[in-house]
């Protein structure tokens, strides 16, 4: 199967080529690549007929066994191993690729669909996401942050990645009553939740915990759960579903109206943990640049009323003398100084 690398120009050109089988692509150089820079495209059956036609997108987020730069691992799990095996689909396949030792951010998969739609004939109205593991986390902090821009997520052996980290060290897992109003921004988005029941990488709590969360929002997902199965329980729902896809792309994005983020100036400052751990936190418009919480620098993005999400989610609170605190539900806090 013959492979082409595809590198998107600075000047706003793609170079396109028609060759079958996974396009090799990286993000261009006017592209923030701090999160990763290379993907594959799959272009559907019949893509080069009607030059007027624009496809549906199903945007696959791998697990931490594929991160690094071997395309070929990549496509040993999950939705692409079932294309190399013989699934087509009627849709355009887009696989990012994060380095080794990162973790997903919702703007690498923002700057990968931004080319994306750009460079290949992509019907923006209908953007799927779907990942495994690492991956599924990734796709539920990507839907909270753009919850605007696809039209269906399937999260696979996943959970909120708070939850995940909480679970996986028998630390207290934050009450569901703390999450509605971050996961009521995905209210309206159609969700299924696949998880095997002997998992012990992932807890099959995190996703029953969204599912009850979710209910009590009006937005019972779909879900799939695996008796007997541990955290690999991908091979079988990707391949052994095949409603699985019809169901991703079978409705357009919901015309939802997101508020104008808050201005987020009043969060900045100098925070430090029990502990003496200390957090640089800068304002950037409604975003904020955070230095200290993981070993890379974080941008966090907003979700409103003081929420935000890079990988994980991130609470700010005001408790009056006490000063403003930076909370990571389930996993610590910080006060400013």
């Amino acid at each position: 199967m013959k492979q082409v690398l595809v590198e998107s120009q600075a000047n706003g050109e793609a170079v396109k080529n028609p060759a079958e089988g996974w396009i090799e692509a990286r993000l261009g150089s006017s592209s923030d690549t701090r999160w990763g820079a290379r993907y594959l495209v799959r272009l559907p059956r019949g893509y080069r007929e009607d030059e007027a036609r624009r496809w549906p997108v199903i945007v696959f987020m791998h697990g931490s066994g594929e991160r690094g730069e071997d395309f070929a691992r990549l496509r040993s799990q999950g939705l692409p191993a079932h294309i190399d095996a013989g699934l087509e689909l009627p849709a355009i396949v887009v696989v990012p690729q994060v380095p080794a030792g990162q973790l997903w951010h919702p703007l690498f998969v923002d700057a990968v669909l931004r080319e994306v739609e750009r460079d290949w004939r992509a019907d923006a109205e209908r953007i799927a996401l779907t990942g495994l593991s690492m991956g599924g986390m990734g796709a539920l902090a990507t839907a909270l942050a753009f919850p605007d821009r696809f039209c269906a997520v399937a999260a696979v052996a996943a959970g909120l990645f708070n939850d995940v980290i909480a679970a996986s060290a028998a630390l207290p897992l934050p009450p569901p009553e703390s999450w509605q109003p971050v996961l009521a921004r995905i209210k309206d988005l159609p969700l299924w939740l696949a998880h095997g029941r002997a998992d012990e990488t992932v807890s099959p709590l995190c996703a029953e915990r969204l599912v009850a969360i979710l209910s009590a929002l009006g937005n019972p997902p779909r879900t799939s759960f695996y008796d007997g199965v541990g955290h690999d329980c991908w091979t079988r729902f990707y391949g052994e579903t095949p409603e699985l896809y019809d169901w991703l792309l079978a409705r357009p994005r919901s015309a939802q109206t997101l508020p104008t983020p808050e201005a987020a100036d009043v969060y900045a400052g100098s925070y430090v943990a029990p502990d003496g751990d200390e957090v640089e936190i800068e304002a950037e418009a409604s975003r904020l640049r955070a230095r200290g919480l993981t070993r890379n620098e974080e941008l966090l993005l907003p979700l409103g009323g003081g929420n935000f999400v890079a990988g994980a989610l991130f609470r700010f609170r005001a408790y009056g003398a006490q000063g403003m605190r930076l909370i990571e539900p389930g996993l610590g806090e910080f006060r400013r100084r």
